[in-house]
This record gives C-alpha cells, sequence and structure tokens, in this order.
C-alpha cells in the first residue's frame, strides 16, 4: 500500500480517532487539484484532512462494503478490567516545546500576507515560472479530442503542477497570441483508464499573461492587513503574537497525542474485542469512501487504484492499526472511568443531540448503533481524557 496514504488514515484513525462523522458529510470532502479534467492529475495524499469527516450514511451511498456495523456493545458498557489494567498515567513527564516563534517564522508569515495581498497585471513579455497564463486548449488522443481535455480562457500558474508533467514546462517562453504543440504522455496510474499511460497532443494557445507584484510591507500596508497596527514593527510584533498563540495550540495537541501513547504503552492490554476493530476497520473504510468520492471513482476502485487491493483485502491489511486504534480506545475509557469522566446514559444523549441533527439522524439510539453515534460518543472520551492527562501531567518546556 502507498505509505502516503496509509499514514493519512493512520493519522486521522489513531490520533483524531472517533472524529468521522461528526463534523461533516462526505459532500464536503476531499479537493481534487488541477484544472480541466483530462490535465488535472489527481493526489489523493495531497488531499485534505477533513476528508476523515464523512458521515456513514453518504459512504455507505458509494459502496455497500463500507461498514459492517458488528460492533457489539458501546465501550463503556464493557468490563474494562477484562481487557486492560492501567498502568501510569498521572504526571507523566513530557516535553512540550517552546511556542516562541523564530524571526524566520515571522518573516515567512510577513511574506504569506504579502503574498495575499499581490496584485496581478498584464505583462508583454515571455511566461516565465510564476506567471499565470490564460490559455485555451485542445487535447487529443490518436487525434481525437477526448473527453474532459478542452477548455478556454483557463487560467493556469505556470510551476503550480495542476497539470501532468510537461505541460506547464513546455509554456515556458510562450508569448502573447503564441499557439503550442505539447506532445505528452499521462501517468500509468492515471485515473482515466482511457488515458493512463497514453501519449496525447495538447494544442495551447496563450491568451495573454499576467504576473503576481508582491507588494514591500509598509506603514501604510500594515495599518490595511492589521487595523490595530500604526507601523510595519507593530504588524511584525502582532503577527509574532498570533504565532505564538498558534504554536501553543500545535504543542498542546502533539503533547495530547503523546501523553495518551504514553498511557497506553504503561497499560496492559489483555485482549481487544473484536467489535472495537471491527469499528475501527468501518472508520478507515469511510474514509477511503470519501476520498474515493473526492475523485469521482467507487471505492473497490480507489482502492485497487492506490492499494492494489479489494475491499477484503484491504480491511485485512488495515486490521493491525485498528487493533492499536482499539487499544487506545480501551485506555481512554478505562481513564475515564477511573476518574470518573465516562457520561451517563443521559448526559451522552444531551451532547450527542448536536451531533444528530448535522447527520441526518432522528432517532437517538439508530444514531448510537451507527459508526457516526459511536464515534462521537467516543470522541467526547477522547477529548475529556485528553485534556485530562494534558492537566496532570509534568510538561517542561524546551
Amino acid at each position: 500500500m502507498k505509505k502516503h496514504i496509509i499514514s493519512i488514515i493512520l493519522t486521522l484513525s489513531l490520533s483524531a480517532c472517533m472524529l468521522a462523522g461528526c463534523n461533516s458529510s462526505a459532500g464536503d470532502t476531499a479537493k481534487t487539484e488541477g484544472g480541466a479534467e483530462g490535465a488535472a492529475q489527481t493526489e489523493a495524499g495531497e488531499q485534505s484532512s477533513d476528508a476523515s469527516q464523512a458521515g456513514a450514511q453518504s459512504a455507505d451511498a458509494s459502496t455497500g462494503e463500507a461498514a459492517t456495523g458488528d460492533y457489539g456493545p458501546l465501550i463503556s458498557e464493557l468490563k474494562l478490567s477484562d481487557y486492560i489494567t492501567l498502568g501510569e498515567y498521572k504526571n507523566l513527564k513530557v516535553d512540550g516545546g517552546n511556542p516562541e516563534p523564530t524571526e524566520e517564522d515571522i518573516e515567512q508569515a510577513v511574506a504569506a500576507a504579502l503574498e495575499s495581498s499581490a496584485e496581478e497585471k498584464e505583462v508583454d513579455r515571455p511566461i516565465k515560472e510564476g506567471d499565470i497564463a490564460n490559455i485555451d486548449f485542445e487535447g487529443k488522443l490518436n487525434g481525437v479530442p477526448f473527453d474532459g481535455g478542452t477548455s478556454q480562457g483557463f487560467d493556469l500558474t505556470i510551476g503550480s503542477h495542476s497539470f501532468i508533467d510537461g505541460f506547464e514546462d513546455g509554456l515556458i517562453g510562450a508569448k502573447k497570441g503564441e499557439t503550442r504543440d505539447l506532445n505528452l504522455t499521462f501517468p500509468e496510474n492515471y485515473q482515466s483508464a482511457e488515458l493512463a499511460g497514453k501519449a496525447v497532443v495538447f494544442t495551447v494557445k496563450v491568451n495573454y499573461i499576467r504576473e503576481k507584484v508582491v507588494p514591500e510591507l509598509t506603514d501604510e500596508l500594515a495599518k490595511t492587513l492589521n487595523e490595530k497596527a500604526n507601523t510595519a514593527e507593530e504588524y511584525k510584533k502582532l503577527l509574532a503574537d498570533d504565532l505564538r498563540v498558534s504554536n501553543q495550540e500545535a504543542l498542546e495537541s502533539e503533547t495530547k497525542t503523546t501523553l495518551l501513547n504514553m498511557a497506553v504503552e504503561n497499560a496492559t492490554i489483555k485482549s481487544v474485542p473484536e467489535g472495537l476493530i471491527n469499528e475501527q476497520v468501518d472508520i478507515a473504510m469511510l474514509q477511503a469512501a470519501s476520498y474515493a468520492q473526492g475523485q469521482g471513482i467507487s471505492t473497490e476502485d480507489f482502492l485497487s487504484q492506490y492499494y492494489g487491493a479489494t475491499v477484503d483485502e484491504f480491511k485485512q491489511q488495515y486490521r493491525s492499526y485498528a487493533e492499536e486504534g482499539a487499544k487506545q480506545m480501551l485506555t481512554v475509557f478505562a481513564i475515564a472511568e477511573a476518574e470518573g469522566m465516562v457520561l451517563s446514559q443521559a448526559d451522552a444523549e444531551k451532547e450527542l443531540k448536536q451531533y444528530m441533527d448535522n447527520l441526518g439522524y432522528t432517532d437517538y439510539k439508530e444514531f448510537i448503533a451507527t459508526v457516526d453515534g459511536r464515534g462521537c460518543y467516543e470522541y467526547i472520551h477522547y477529548d475529556k481524557v485528553n485534556q485530562f492527562l494534558y492537566d496532570n501531567a509534568d510538561i517542561t518546556k524546551s
């Protein structure tokens, strides 16, 4: 399986854990890079992490094999002592990092802000890297135009790698009004079987060329970028404050993950309920279904193209990772039970109803029986336990 894909699913399934299904539907997920359908090259590993949050109902609609539903009772209904004995989880020592931004961080933030304020102007010179070329193009396979390979008035940023290899490089040096024939070959793993590995010709006309003009940071511009700033130096200080806050949030999240992993390592796991493993596998399947939906292909085709596996093979291959996720879940609920943080049925229903409406459920029992409902219920406990571990840890600053 491709490492960049499995790392995404691992991160979403094990670290973000039960977040799947709690916030958005599959319709909000998975972006596709590039411009025209025929020329754009899709990389699933670069898609947004929001793809992890596709609902079970939407994913099931794209493949009948997305979920098994064979999860058994909620984890809070298990006798946890049969499965786990907790080790040390309080006063764990960990390096919490340093949120203070470096000068380089601040300069990069300034550069990004200036880039966002850049203006575009038309230029009368040959195309170079970074330019925006407005083009008409037509792609032909064996002399015949293919679907998705034609567009007019398309803005292409040279160097964005939005199109297949050779397309953008082939326009460097072209002038306004010039037409070029680009002899290119689609990647062997291209999502369209009709075009994968095939030699094609793109006829491209350059309508006009624009370049980005990035401004300098002046006192006047600083005032427009942040109303609290009167000078460029004040703006940089405000940026540093924002970076410090965001760095602290990121470090806190990383520290919580580290602390939970330490708690899992310190625990003794006697056995893992099969239902918890099935649940983790199904969450991964829902994520795969979401990525597939974002690319406009079936889950089966997605798994075949990016994993070289059938649905059943993928589930089997993923089980070892799912078991690790299940062990993490056991640890979380054992800590929650030990510290009196497991939600009562009434409290759980109260908190979870806010998720129900967003996911289209009306019946609480039906909701809690799905991956959506169970995932949201478990995520609430992850959040509480993660904060508890953080508040009770011995955190040093590097």
